[in-house]
């Protein structure tokens, strides 16, 4: 995806911008909607990703986060199948980390190695970046953050649960 979008707009910088990825390079459309009662959803025959107001007012990272999850399922699931257009994704935030729907660990997985490339996290990390720091840089949560440095096998212990 960050291929696809630096033949077209130039090499993108940390944070990645997930926004134009969305909008401009895949041709999505993205609202803010007050009182989803989910994280966010992907509307595949409209093109349209709808993302909860209230969560991302909390936090950028979520927000970003949550759009990158569901620009996942178009990238890996719709944009070039047709015939699933009429399919709709949900994100909801109390699902466990260990969802057992591949589908969506799927979108997890697009959306940490989307917002934070391993390269780029290789070197936060080797530049003695903590994960708060990190995850600033990232403009990522926190806990996405300690994950990416544990799935890449940079720290020995998963993120604590909350």
């Amino acid at each position: 995806m960050l291929d696809e979008y630096a033949a077209c707009f130039g090499e993108p910088s940390v944070p990645v911008p997930i926004d134009e990825i969305a909008v401009d390079l895949l041709g999505l459309r993205v609202h803010l909607v007050e009182d989803l009662p989910f994280s966010g959803a992907l509307y595949p025959a409209e093109r349209l990703v709808c993302l909860c107001a209230s969560e991302a007012r909390e936090s950028e990272g979520r927000r970003r986060f949550t759009l990158a999850h569901e620009v996942g399922h178009w990238v890996l699931h719709h944009r070039r199948r047709p015939g699933a257009a009429g399919d709709v994704h949900v994100l909801h935030r109390d699902h466990t980390p260990g969802s057992r729907d591949p589908k969506e660990r799927e979108a997890n997985t697009f959306a940490a190695e989307l917002l934070m490339p391993e390269g780029d996290v290789r070197r936060a990390f080797s530049d003695g970046l903590d994960v708060e720091v990190a995850a600033a840089r990232f403009v990522v949560s926190p806990v996405a953050m300690h994950w990416r440095y544990f799935n890449l096998a940079l720290v020995e212990d998963p993120p604590p649960q909350a």
